[in-house]
């Protein structure tokens, strides 16, 4: 499910010209990002107590 909503959002980004896309994800999920291109940028923050990073990725 998340690979289908991810496509779909960097799909529709892209389609819209957007040129990078940015988000904030579970640090342990950073694997899963960087497979469409995103990378972690910046340092760890924590959110509800939990490790978060920032990730952007260029979609041109």
């Amino acid at each position: 499910m998340g690979t289908a909503l991810l496509r779909h959002v960097l799909a529709t980004a892209r389609r819209q010209g957007t040129r990078l896309l940015w988000c904030a994800a579970r640090q342990h999920t950073l694997p899963f990002y960087q497979r469409f291109g995103l990378a972690a940028e910046g340092v760890v923050f924590y959110k509800d107590n939990v490790p978060c990073l920032r990730l952007s990725g260029s979609l041109t």
